[in-house]
C-alpha cells in the first residue's frame, strides 16, 4: 500500500507540473494542441489517481458507509487494545436500530468495546460480504452479533441480483469474495469496468460529501447518505426529521410486499448459506458468534401468520441446532411509536432497544464467551 500510496502522489506531482508549465509565456507555451494534450493528460492521471486511492487508502471513496467504518473501527482497535471489540453486523435494520453508546458498556479497560457494522440494503449475502471484507481488511473483533429478519432469510437470488445497486462500490477483490455467490460473475466485473472508465461519475457522492457538502444542491441528507452522520461507533440516527411524508406514503406502499414476503412457507437457501458461511469465518478464526432477530412494531407483527411465524422459528432452529450458536429473540415491549416503518427504528427507540439487548442478552453472552 505504501508503494501504491507513493506511486498516487508521484502522478498527482506530475500533473501540477504539467499544469504550471502550461502558463509559461507566450513564446515558450505549447501549441493548442500540446495544451490540449496536457489538460487530456492530466485527467487522466488524476482519474487514475482517483481509482488507485479509492482501491488503496481511501476505501471511502468507494465504498462510503463501509470505508468510514473501516477507518473508524481500525482506529478503535488501534487506540484501545485493551478492550476486546465486538462487531455487529446486518441490514439498515442494524445501522438505525442498535446505538452501541446506549448500551451501558463502561469505558475502561477489559469492557467490551462494540461497534455497529450494519449496511442499508444488506441481505444476508451482503452482510457476509461486509464482514468478510472487514476480516480481510485486518479487523479482528473477539465476538461478533448477527442481527436478521424474516424478509431478510427469504433470499434465493444470486449476488449480481440480489446487490446488483452495489456494483460500483465493489472493489475486484469484493468480485473475487462474491463469486462462489453469483451465477455470473461477470456481471459484477461489467459494473466495475463501467464505474472505472467514468470515475468521476461513479464517485460523486462520495467525493461530494467529503469536499463539497454544501454543493449538494437540494439532496436530503437523509437515510441514503448516512455516514455523514454515523456516530464514532458506526450507530447511524433515523431522527424525526428525516421521517419525512414521502417517507411514510413510500412505507405504506410497501407494506402489501412486506406481508407477502414474511409470510412465505420456505425461507431463502442463499440466505441460510450466508449465515453458515458467516459461523464458518468466525470458527475458523476462534470467533465467538451469536444471532438475533432486528426488532419489529406491534403492527407489523400482527401481520405475521401462523405459516410465516412456522417458518421463522425452523429458521432459528436450524441454525441454533446445527450451528450451535445462540439466537436471541426480538423484544415485544417496543411500541410502533419507536419506528419509523415498523421495522427501522427512530433514535428514540434505537436507545430503548439497544439497553434491552446489551442487558437481556448481550452482556451475559459476552460474560461467558469472553473470559
Amino acid at each position: 500500500m505504501t508503494r501504491q500510496l507513493a506511486r498516487l502522489l508521484h502522478l498527482f506531482r506530475f500533473s501540477l507540473t504539467a499544469l504550471a508549465t502550461s502558463h509559461l509565456p507566450a513564446r515558450r507555451r505549447a501549441s493548442p494542441r500540446g495544451a490540449l494534450a496536457v489538460g487530456v493528460l492530466t485527467f487522466v492521471l488524476l482519474s487514475v489517481g482517483l481509482e488507485a486511492a479509492a482501491e488503496t487508502v481511501k476505501p471511502e471513496w468507494r465504498d462510503p458507509e463501509y470505508g468510514h467504518r473501516l477507518r473508524r473501527v481500525k482506529y478503535w482497535q488501534a487506540k484501545r487494545p485493551d478492550r476486546p471489540l465486538v462487531l455487529v453486523v446486518g441490514s439498515s435494520r442494524t445501522q438505525y436500530g442498535v446505538s452501541p453508546m446506549d448500551m451501558g458498556f463502561p469505558e475502561e479497560p477489559g469492557s467490551p468495546l462494540v461497534y455497529n457494522f450494519g449496511y442499508r440494503g444488506a441481505t444476508p449475502t451482503g452482510v457476509w460480504l461486509q464482514f468478510a471484507r472487514a476480516l480481510d481488511a485486518g479487523v479482528r473483533p473477539r465476538a461478533v452479533l448477527v442481527q436478521f429478519s424474516a424478509t431478510e432469510i427469504r433470499s434465493h437470488a444470486a449476488a449480481e441480483v440480489q446487490l446488483a445497486r452495489w456494483a460500483p462500490r465493489l472493489s475486484p477483490a469484493d468480485i473475487d469474495t462474491l463469486a462462489p455467490w453469483t451465477d455470473d460473475a461477470a456481471v459484477f466485473r461489467q459494473a466495475v469496468a463501467a464505474g472505472r472508465r467514468d470515475p468521476w461519475a461513479a464517485r460523486r457522492p462520495a467525493l461530494m460529501s467529503a469536499f463539497l457538502p454544501d454543493w449538494q444542491g437540494g439532496e436530503v441528507r437523509g437515510p441514503h447518505r448516512s455516514w455523514e452522520y454515523m456516530d464514532s461507533r458506526g450507530y447511524c440516527p433515523l431522527l424525526s426529521k428525516e421521517v419525512t411524508d414521502d417517507f411514510r406514503r413510500a412505507a405504506r406502499e410497501s407494506m402489501p410486499l412486506h406481508r407477502a414476503v414474511i409470510n412465505l412457507p420456505e425461507t431463502g437457501a442463499v440466505s441460510e448459506r450466508a449465515h453458515r458461511a458467516i459461523v464458518a469465518r468466525c470458527r475458523a478464526s476462534g470467533i465467538p458468534v451469536a444471532m438475533c432477530w432486528a426488532p419489529e412494531g406491534p403492527s407489523y407483527r400482527a401481520m405475521y401468520t401462523p405459516t410465516g411465524r412456522a417458518a421463522c422459528v425452523g429458521y432459528e432452529r436450524r441454525l441454533t441446532a446445527k450451528l450451535g450458536v445462540p439466537a436471541f429473540p426480538a423484544p415485544d415491549h417496543l411500541t410502533d411509536d419507536d419506528f419509523a416503518d415498523g421495522y427501522h427504528l427512530r433514535d428514540e427507540g434505537a436507545v430503548k432497544y439497544s439497553r434491552w439487548l446489551a442487558d437481556n442478552h448481550l452482556k451475559p453472552w459476552l460474560a461467558e464467551v469472553l473470559k
